[in-house]
């Protein structure tokens, strides 16, 4: 396949794009347009490639399972920090506290 020219990555950008944000727009113009350029089959692709990508984020089998993530990432609260790099011990009040008992 040869590459495509400026006008179609154009077209497929514009189309993508108003695919997107302005679908009823987008059809106005592949209907009242010269579909033969390579601007506009760049229009429809772009327009095909946004629907397809679309429905793939609406289908179910990307959606993530949230089953699924709870069982690899554990809850955290206090009860759960079981670790000997978190001292919840109280600090003690008279430590570095040098107390002299002259009798």
């Amino acid at each position: 396949m040869e590459d495509p020219t400026e006008y179609y990555v154009k077209g497929f950008n514009h189309g993508y794009e108003l695919q997107k944000h302005e679908p009823d727009l987008l059809n106005q113009l592949l209907n009242a347009s010269n579909p033969e350029s390579d601007y506009f089959q760049g229009l429809k692709d772009g327009q095909k490639e946004m629907e397809k990508e679309a429905t793939l984020d609406k289908s179910p089998s990307t959606q993530p399972d949230k089953q699924k993530d709870q069982d690899v990432i554990p809850p955290m609260d206090m009860d759960s920090l079981d670790n000997d790099y978190i001292d919840l011990t109280p600090p003690d009040k008279d430590r570095g506290k040098d107390v002299d008992m002259d009798l």
